[in-house]
């Protein structure tokens, strides 16, 4: 017709053959197979379509291209797997359209990294998608929070979760928490870590916390009181009273107020009725295990803290027990660190976004958990752990005890863990810059920290910050004075000094104390460190970095993952669900180091002559300590001695 155009027919080419099938339709009941060269059209008919030379070789032939005026009629492509529409636009009726066949989904198989097969007691469905469980969770319940890192097989973080929580102090000295606050961070950060993910390659899940903190118990785990923290130091007269050499020998503690025996002795005395009530008492890591997997147990590297544990048998001192009035039913089972306790129950695995049935891990205290995380686990090598307290860890297989240390079960297990302390470390910094600095760094105009400032300042100082000595015992001494009663001191002050001597003089003063502790533990062990790795806020700190690499006289290795606590935890998740050979293998293949800070010859002479006058100050200061804090205490009034039913006794050999 004039005014209409027609779309010009298909040009047959020479040597064209029809196309085999492509789909067989004998399967369907009541029809017959179309014709050779055909298929079934959308409305049922055939529709003939050429085949492509060289197809039947395997289908690597291709179709010769169009060219001219017909290449505008060729159909389109399919995109992103959708069907093209077809010529003349619109859609077809729905009974007019290719049918689609629904596929059930297929179930996931949990295979293992490391073998490259089925988990143990998994069946493997033939033909289901195999999903590699090479994730491992490493949870760390510290002193204001709790944080879930998710870790691969090499160490390296894949996914974080945080979540913080309160610290209660209703008297001087008194430390407490809510354990149901350990249980709801614990949910949060797990919850947000997961998320990050695909849940279903989580292998094993360990934990690491806070240690010597405890909580007193029902037998479903409800709290009859608040938790007793680590730094609560109210049970100082038991400590007094109790802290023999005996004790010492047996759980590797010296006398102080820090591990929880002390303070279940001033629960016997003060708060009777509330630990016969106790049906358990249990460490933060068992506390969380038991909401995990229902069972009451943990590691004997994160109950070892509460100072219970006899550390040549790693089980229970009965004695001990006794004398807290507690009995083994009040404690959970012990359990070696990195090995399997327990499984992730389905309510809470639905919660977290857990698969079911996920190994929990047992795993260790803090101060442990970093030593796996940092690869010290072989003597000769220590960590240093420069956070708001200082702790230095050395590795040993064998049990030692002594007043330069307080000894603990080590992560690997088997081993021990060889740790001094240092109450005021970052603290004391925070504390001189809150208080004393006044730099208003938004007043200049600087996107720089007070600390930063400070820092720059005290580097362009000598060694020494010119005649001022500092003792860093701002929360009294712990190794190797033990101490409660020792006080900070600033030695040397003139009017020349101003913020950036004190600032240096700080720095300088924490690494003079470490170096005393290094060389009391190197002098116990009976060999030297050789390696030390460092980790914490400090650590970012080039200037004190520096000055601890100048004094200790030892390269300085900074830690390559700052968070090497989480790590410690992952470590042990990781060696119990197969990725690595064992646990120290896990931890030489996960932990890794970064810059390294070497020891200058001239600086390293200045401060060698400065240690001598250091080491002399808390000797000839002790007393004065004691007196100053008489002077200040008023007069004691007694209160009568304490009701039998409330009196603690300890065994005749103590």
């Amino acid at each position: 017709m004039p005014g209409r155009l027609r779309a010009p027919r298909r040009r047959r080419r020479a040597g064209r053959r029809v196309r085999p099938p492509v789909r067989a339709e004998a399967g369907r009941a009541g029809r017959a197979p179309p014709a050779p060269g055909r298929r079934a059209g959308a409305l049922g008919r055939a529709r003939r379509r050429p085949e492509v030379p060289g197809a039947a070789l395997g289908g690597a032939a291709r179709r010769p291209a169009r060219r001219g005026r017909d290449r505008h009629l060729l159909r389109p492509r399919a995109v992103g797997g959708r069907r093209p529409r077809p010529l003349g636009g619109g859609q077809l009726p729905p009974h007019a359209r290719a049918p689609r066949r629904r596929r059930p989904p297929r179930r996931a198989r949990l295979v293992d990294a490391r073998r490259g097969g089925a988990l143990p007691g998994r069946p493997r469905a033939a033909g289901s998608r195999a999903v590699i469980r090479d994730l491992v969770i490493g949870v760390d319940c510290s002193t204001t929070a709790t944080k879930a890192v998710v870790w691969d097989a090499t160490g390296r973080s894949r996914a974080v979760g945080r979540a913080a929580f309160a610290t209660s102090t209703p008297h001087p000295g008194w430390g407490e928490q809510n354990p149901e606050d350990w249980w709801s961070t614990f949910c949060e950060a797990v919850r947000r870590a997961v998320q990050a993910v695909d849940g279903r390659r989580v292998g094993a899940i360990a934990i690491t916390h806070q240690r010597e903190s405890f909580a007193c118990t029902t037998s479903d785990g409800r709290p009859l009181r608040p938790a007793m923290l680590w730094l609560d130091t109210r049970a100082t007269a038991e400590v007094a009273e109790f802290g023999t050499r005996d004790v010492h020998e047996r759980t590797g503690k010296p006398p102080n107020p820090t591990p929880a025996w002390y303070k279940l002795l001033w629960l016997a005395r003060h708060e009777s009725s509330t630990l016969r009530r106790t049906e358990k008492v249990v460490d933060v890591g068992a506390y969380l295990t038991h909401r995990l997997t229902g069972r009451w147990v943990t590691s004997w590297a994160s109950a070892d803290p509460l100072g219970v544990v006899d550390l040549r048998s790693f089980d229970y001192d009965d004695e001990l027990l006794a004398a807290a009035q507690l009995t083994r039913g009040h404690l959970p089972e012990l359990a070696a660190p990195g090995s399997v306790v327990g499984e992730v129950t389905g309510a809470v695995a639905d919660a977290l976004g857990l698969p079911h049935g996920l190994p929990v891990v047992a795993g260790a205290g803090d101060g442990q958990a970093a030593g796996l995380g940092l690869g010290v686990t072989a003597p000769g090598e220590s960590y240093l752990n420069l956070g708001s307290g200082i702790i230095s860890g050395f590795a040993s297989d064998t049990y030692r005890w002594a007043d330069a240390f307080r000894t603990m079960a080590g992560g690997v297990p088997g081993t021990y863990a060889l740790e001094t302390f240092i109450g005021g470390g970052t603290h004391n910094i925070s504390w001189f810059v809150e208080r004393f600095a006044g730099v208003d760094t938004r007043a200049l105009g600087l996107d720089l920290t007070a600390e930063q400032v400070l820092e720059t300042a005290a580097a362009q100082l000598p060694p020494g910050a010119e005649g001022l000595l500092t003792l860093p015992y701002w929360t009294g001494a712990l190794t190797p004075y033990w101490d409660h009663h020792a006080r900070g001191t600033i030695v040397g002050l003139t009017g020349r000094h101003g913020k950036s001597h004190v600032y240096r003089s700080l720095l300088e003063g924490l690494a003079l104390e470490q170096r005393l502790l290094t060389d009391g533990a190197e002098a116990a062990l009976g060999e030297p460190v050789q390696r030390v790795v460092v980790t914490g806020g400090g650590a970012r700190s080039a200037v004190w970095c520096q000055i601890v690499a100048d004094v200790l006289r030892r390269p300085l290795h900074v830690a390559r993952e700052p968070e090497s606590t989480c790590l410690g935890a992952g470590v042990l998740a990781a060696a119990a669900l197969g990725l690595h050979g064992s646990v120290a293998e896990a931890s030489a293949q996960m932990s890794g180091t970064g810059r390294v800070y070497h020891p200058g010859e001239e600086h390293a002479a200045v401060y060698d002559r400065l240690f001598g006058v250091y080491e002399r100050l808390y000797p000839q200061l002790r007393d004065v300590f004691c007196d100053l804090q008489s002077a200040l205490e008023p007069p004691s009034t007694s209160e009568g001695p304490a009701s039998d039913a409330d009196r603690v006794t300890v065994g005749a050999s103590r």
